[in-house]
């Protein structure tokens, strides 16, 4: 214990304070972390000091593009549509106009696509079963062969075909006749006359007077 000679023990005039040590250090201050507010009964998000969350995306774009999707689909749709009507006005037209005189012409043009293609048994088959030449003789599938391949060497295979003026019909409505412009290879036109009649519902080539 120190002793002041003038009766204080402490020194400096202290009063009631003991004697400083010389080589004391101060305290260290340290930098306690924060934390956010504990609330009791609500779920907590995990802290991790110095790290923030990233922010979450827009999802703007998104809908901007699927509304472009679907405006492309709703005007494609809207086209079809359009496209659909004006074919199936333009097929009333053209049955409009040829009433029924449009299924035989089809008849014709599948006979006379057969003989260009050179595929003879389909075009026999456009043919009435009783079909007969100018002598009385039947026409079979040979004999039709037979007679296209010959004008075929003569005058060079069905470049083109139209049937040219207005198809007839008879009074009953169940025959007609159609007047066919042929080209074969480089040699002149020619006109061909095609017969038909209706028969249990199907149209047939009745008569012709060439191939």
């Amino acid at each position: 214990m120190y002793n002041d000679p003038y009766g204080n023990p402490y020194p400096n005039g202290g009063q009631g304070q003991p004697p400083q040590n010389p080589y004391q250090q101060p305290p260290t201050q340290y930098n306690t972390p924060q934390y956010p507010p504990y609330n009791a009964g609500q779920p907590q998000e995990p802290y991790y000091p110095g790290f923030q969350q990233p922010p979450k995306k827009s999802l703007k774009w998104l809908w901007i593009t699927l509304s472009i999707v679907g405006a492309v689909l709703i005007l494609s749709c809207s086209i079809c549509g359009f496209v659909a009507y004006r074919i199936g006005q333009s097929a009333q037209t053209v049955t409009g106009q040829f009433g029924k005189s449009f299924v035989p012409l089809l008849v014709v043009n599948e006979y006379y696509q057969s003989i260009e293609s050179q595929q003879y048994s389909k075009a026999y088959s456009y043919l009435d079963q009783n079909i007969q030449t100018t002598t009385g003789s039947p026409i079979t599938v040979d004999t039709f062969t037979n007679s296209a391949q010959t004008i075929d060497s003569q005058k060079g295979t069905v470049t083109t075909f139209v049937a040219s003026g207005t198809p007839g019909l008879d009074s009953t409505g169940k025959q007609a006749s159609f007047t066919v412009k042929v080209t074969r290879g480089s040699s002149a036109p020619y006109t061909a006359t095609i017969g038909l009649k209706l028969e249990s519902g199907t149209w047939k080539i009745v008569s012709y007077d060439t191939i």
